[in-house]
């Protein structure tokens, strides 16, 4: 050989068995932390959009409540006294017209509760049937105080598990004056 390729091979550098570990420790250390962080937000993603479907289900079943409840009268509402406490269905009746300056109240009656297959359903059960107005809902309680017996108060709460076992909770209280 002569003395230019012997010296090529003296001077060739190459990495070292422990400069590929550490590169390799380094590297898998990116990686986890990299992956930590695309869990953490993705584990956010979800609690973020259960929290808007459940807030979403509550606000249409006091919509819907709203509604009917304001049409209501002290007389028509049978299940829910004004004595200050929380009953958990109501069931009510409303005005079906005027008859020399009288309501006439309807014949059937309305009620709200919380059923379904799992009792998570609000539904409305009236003559024509029953309408499921929101899913996911835990608790429905209803109040009449003593104090303004014309207001009924709504305390309404959702609950939902994301994929990995968190329970997202929201709830809504809401209070409903009556007309009639």
């Amino acid at each position: 050989m002569n003395i230019i390729s012997q010296n090529m091979l003296i001077n060739r550098k190459g990495f070292t068995l422990v400069e590929s570990v550490i590169t390799l420790l380094i590297f898998t250390f990116l990686c986890a932390g990299l992956y930590s962080a695309a869990t953490v937000g993705d584990q956010s993603w979800q609690a973020n959009k259960i929290k808007l479907e459940l807030q979403q289900e509550v606000r249409k079943g006091v919509e819907w409540m709203r509604y009917d409840l304001r049409e209501a009268g002290d007389a028509s509402i049978f299940d829910v006294p004004d004595d200050d406490n929380w009953y958990d269905q109501i069931t009510f009746k409303v005005p079906a017209g005027v008859s020399g300056g009288t309501i006439v109240w309807s014949s059937g009656t309305i009620q709200y509760k919380l059923a379904g297959p799992d009792g998570n359903q609000l539904q409305k059960i009236s003559d024509s049937g029953t309408t499921i107005l929101a899913n996911n809902i835990s608790q429905l309680h209803f109040k009449r105080a003593s104090a303004s017996p014309h207001m009924i108060e709504i305390a309404l709460t959702g609950q939902k598990n994301t994929t990995t076992g968190r329970t997202i909770t929201t709830q809504l209280t809401y209070k409903i004056q009556i007309r009639n």
